[in-house]
């Protein structure tokens, strides 16, 4: 098998991670050099996630992995959680439609009636009923309204 940290933790003392190579500890929430990714339980509505590229943290919003490629996290209603620019954080956004550089995707919902949310220039995002999308490089899409 694997060499892992095995064992478990005390209650309210977290999980048993890879905390440095071949250390293992208890934490509530931290990296896990094994699985590479955050362990840890957090007060609701933080998540433990990455807040660098090795720093796992209780955060409302942040990386999902290293590689930062996706964002996580529990945001208000009406927000989402992306990353704004190539080199910020991810943070929680109330951006009805706008780029992630995190997933390289328009994020976001059109109010009803108002199309879809696509890149129609690239790194750009709007709520359009027709257009071309350079998200998917597919040709018009068209919504037909109900």
């Amino acid at each position: 098998g694997e060499d892992m940290c095995l064992g478990s933790c005390k209650a309210h003392t977290g999980f048993c991670i890879e905390t440095k190579p071949k250390h293992c500890a208890c934490s509530t929430c931290g990296f896990d050099l094994h699985s590479e990714a955050c362990w840890g339980t957090c007060d609701y509505p933080s998540t433990c996630a990455l807040v660098t590229n090795s720093t796992c943290a209780c955060t409302t919003c942040g990386w999902a992995t290293p590689a930062q490629d996706k964002c996580v996290g529990i945001c208000n209603a009406g927000t989402f959680c992306s990353q704004a620019k190539e080199d910020s954080k991810c943070t929680c956004r109330n951006d009805a439609c706008s780029y992630d550089y995190a997933t390289h995707k328009c994020l976001g919902t059109c109010s009803h009636g108002s199309g879809m949310c696509i890149e129609y220039k690239p790194e750009k995002c709007a709520c359009e009923s027709c257009a071309y999308d350079y998200g998917y490089d597919k040709v018009c899409m068209l919504i037909r309204r109900p």
